[in-house]
Formats: C-alpha cells, sequence, structure tokens
C-alpha cells in the first residue's frame, strides 16, 4: 500500500512548485523566441499609451527570476511559519498559485508584445494581455486551494471548561444566531474605480479594466455574514456567498469573545492570519475567537460576539451529549 506523504509536506511542495513552474515556462519562452525579440525590450507602457521603460533579454530575465523567485519563497516561509495551521497553509499555496501565473503570464506578454519588433518604442499591451493573466490566475488560485486540500480538526468529546459562557435552551428547543459585519471598503473602492475612469478619459483606455478588479473586490469583500445554528459556525462573503468558512460543532473546544485591534493582533485587516490563528478581521472592537480541537484559533470581527459565542459554547456542548 502507497503510503501518501503528510499533509504539511505536500502543501510545502504545492507551494514551491508553481514558481518553478512560471520561471521555466519564461525562459523556455523566451529561448525560443530569441531571434525574434529586439536587444531592448519594452517592459513597460506610461500613461501615454507608449513604452517608457526598456530592458534587455537578459536584465528582464534577472528581474523576473528575483520577482516571481522572491514571491515563491515569501510564500514556502510563510507555509513553514503557519506548520500548525492547516487552514493558513492552504492559503499560502491558493497564493503561490495565483500570484506565480498571473506573474509568469504578464512576463510571458511582454515577450509576446516584443515579438518581430524592430523598434520597441512602438510596442503597445493590449488589455487581453492583462486580462487574460488576471483571470487565470484566478483559476489557478482555485486550483491550488482544492489540491491543498482540508484538514477537519479531530472531534471533542469532553466538556467545554466551567466558565465558558453559555445560554440556557431547553433540550427539544433550537436556535439560531445571525449578524452582518459592514466596512466602508466600498468607499475605498469606488476611489479606485473613479481613478481608473479618470486615468481612461485623460490617456489610457483599458486603465477602466485594470481598476474594475480591485474596485469589485474590494466591494464583495466589504461585507461578511456570520451565523450560528445546529451546524456550527458559518462565515460567508454578503454579496456572492462564497467562499465560505464552516466550523462544526464538533471541532470546537471552547468560545469566548476578545477585543480584537487589526494592526496590532493581525498586522491589518481584511481575511488575515497569525501564527496559529485565522479569521476575518474588519474592524476594530469585539470579536468571536473560536477555539478548536486542532490548536488553531478562528477569529471574526462582528457585533453582538457575547451572544454568539454563548449560543456556540451550547450548541458544542449540546452535540457531544446527544452524540
Amino acid at each position: 500500500m502507497v503510503q501518501r506523504p503528510p499533509k504539511f509536506l505536500r502543501r510545502l511542495l504545492l507551494t514551491a512548485a508553481p514558481p518553478l513552474i512560471a520561471l521555466g515556462a519564461v525562459r523556455l519562452t523566451q529561448t525560443s523566441l530569441a531571434g525574434r525579440l529586439p536587444d531592448s525590450l519594452a517592459t513597460h507602457i506610461g500613461l501615454s499609451g507608449r513604452a517608457d521603460r526598456f530592458a534587455s533579454t537578459a536584465q528582464f530575465l534577472f528581474a523576473t527570476t528575483m520577482m516571481i523567485g522572491l514571491l515563491g519563497a515569501f510564500f514556502l516561509v510563510l507555509v513553514v511559519v503557519m506548520r500548525g495551521n492547516p487552514h493558513g497553509q492552504r492559503f499560502m499555496v491558493t497564493g503561490s498559485f495565483a500570484v506565480s501565473t498571473l506573474l509568469g503570464l504578464l512576463h510571458g506578454v511582454v515577450l509576446l508584445s516584443n515579438l518581430d519588433v524592430a523598434d520597441a518604442t512602438t510596442v503597445t499591451f493590449s488589455g487581453w494581455g492583462i486580462a487574460v493573466p488576471i483571470v487565470a490566475a484566478v483559476l489557478a488560485g482555485a486550483l491550488g486551494y482544492a489540491l491543498a486540500g482540508h484538514v477537519p480538526a479531530p472531534e471533542r468529546t469532553g466538556p467545554l471548561p466551567e466558565d465558558a459562557p453559555r445560554i440556557t435552551l431547553a433540550a427539544e428547543e433550537r436556535a439560531s444566531w445571525s449578524q452582518t459585519m459592514t466596512t466602508r471598503l466600498p468607499l475605498l473602492g469606488g476611489g479606485v474605480l473613479f481613478v481608473g475612469v479618470l486615468t481612461a478619459a485623460i490617456s489610457v483606455e483599458w486603465s477602466v479594466a485594470i481598476a474594475l478588479l480591485p474596485a469589485l473586490l474590494l466591494l464583495i469583500t466589504s461585507s461578511v455574514r456570520v451565523t450560528v445554528d445546529g451546524a456550527g459556525l458559518s462565515v460567508r462573503l454578503s454579496l456572492v456567498g462564497w467562499p465560505r468558512k464552516r466550523i462544526a460543532l464538533s471541532e470546537i473546544k471552547v468560545v469566548h469573545v476578545k477585543t480584537i485591534r487589526p494592526f496590532k493582533d493581525f498586522g491589518g485587516w481584511g481575511y488575515r492570519f497569525n501564527g496559529a490563528a485565522s479569521g476575518v478581521v474588519l474592524r476594530t472592537g469585539e470579536a468571536l475567537v473560536v477555539e478548536l480541537t486542532n490548536g488553531t484559533e478562528f477569529v471574526v470581527t462582528v457585533d453582538n460576539a457575547e451572544t454568539g459565542a454563548a449560543l456556540l459554547n451550547t450548541l458544542a456542548e449540546r452535540s457531544r451529549t446527544l452524540g
């Protein structure tokens, strides 16, 4: 019988593979097109729509290697740091797949745009040359997330600590709790889109497409729905419903409330990782802190967190009693 490598080792290998593949693909593309490329490559298009930065092939490949290689090393280091956080490792694999695909394809677009060009100053980059790598990066990230796999926490059978907050529920009584947390990110997204439209009106038409993606991402990720019910804890994006984070009652060790300061505790806002802790941090203030049976924590900032914590503890304890 063939033994599968541990999940950590598999995720380590999955994180390392995309940067190496991206670098190999760029190198292979350059080698195969070497005779059709100018001595000086156009590597950047300014707001005027004309090429304004140039580099030799050797310089271009060196910069590509450094950029993709350093980012790949960054993701590898984070996977090692998060050895005790399987969920965090999964997102590092996702990031490695997405970023490596994006950078590899963008650098490939640069080479193809310079193909058979006598004067590099005449090179232009089409909007499709930017849109396609972005779409491919999203798909690659989804593939990496799937390949990394989910590692469920072991089931807990013992009682919760006596001082854990609870609410009173009759044996046959059912209860659920839900809150929506919204930030001011849509305002930032609107600002990004405005800059893109303004730039397009002045000079670069395809800048709207570049601004549209981050603006949409800021809008989509600005609101989350937190739900506690008989299935456990669920956190999802309010506008699109995906991605969704689910924690089963059997995975919960105990739940409590803590005041979170985004920069001090997690280094910023959004979906964050901090050692063995991960979570959705959208503002300063009270948060549900779910201690899992695998030794990690999941944190989500939300209003009325005391009620959510008490209900989640009660439902988790009840599920063990009934089980």
